[in-house]
C-alpha cells in the first residue's frame, strides 16, 4: 500500500508521513518507484519487505518517504 501527500510545509508532511501506516509515502510527487529502494507492507497489506538490507530485517516495518522539492 502507498500514500501520496501534497503540502507546502515539508516538515509537516514528513511528520504526517511517519505516522501513516503504509509501506511507501510520496510527498509532492506521484508514486514512482526505484527498483533499488526497499518496499514492504504494514500489517497484512503485502508479502513483506523485499530488496536491499530490509529483506534480511524481515521483522521491521520499512517505510519509504519520497519528496519533490
Amino acid at each position: 500500500m502507498t500514500a501520496s501527500l501534497w503540502s507546502r510545509d515539508i516538515s509537516e508532511a514528513n511528520r504526517l508521513a511517519r505516522r501513516i501506516r503504509v509501506g511507501s509515502v510520496h510527498i509532492n510527487t506521484f508514486p514512482i518507484f526505484d527498483p533499488a529502494a526497499p518496499w514492504g507492507g504494514m500489517t497484512a497489506s503485502g508479502m513483506g519487505p523485499e530488496m536491499g538490507w530490509e529483506a534480511i530485517e524481515a521483522y521491521t516495518e520499512v517505510k519509504s518517504i519520497w519528496t519533490k522539492l
